[in-house]
């Protein structure tokens, strides 16, 4: 799996930039990775999103990744705590990687 991070380039951790979007759900920013977003309805789906745009990002294929998974160091559960707008939540996703 270490040459899998190598050859990609892949970061073993990453800062999110979580917003609410005033049409419902959440936006989802990668300030580190120029031109990455991804947006979720709600945050149970936070983790796929995250994984799947950092791979998206890294043009790593998804039957060489499928062990991988990104997940935020503090779980983010409180939708409550992410405002409208000018207000969000950052948060910082480790790289996972199941046996």
């Amino acid at each position: 799996m270490k040459d899998l991070l190598n050859k990609y380039h892949l970061p073993k951790k990453v800062e999110v930039i979580l917003t609410k979007a005033k049409e419902g759900g959440f936006v989802v920013e990668f300030p580190n990775l120029e031109g990455c977003f991804s947006q979720v309805e709600d945050l149970s789906q936070l983790d796929g999103n995250v994984t799947d745009a950092i791979l998206t990002y890294f043009d790593v294929p998804r039957n060489k990744a499928k062990k991988m998974v990104y997940v935020p160091e503090t779980k983010v559960t409180q939708d409550s705590s992410i405002q409208p707008k000018d207000f969000s939540t950052k948060a910082e996703f480790d790289l996972f990687v199941a046996a």
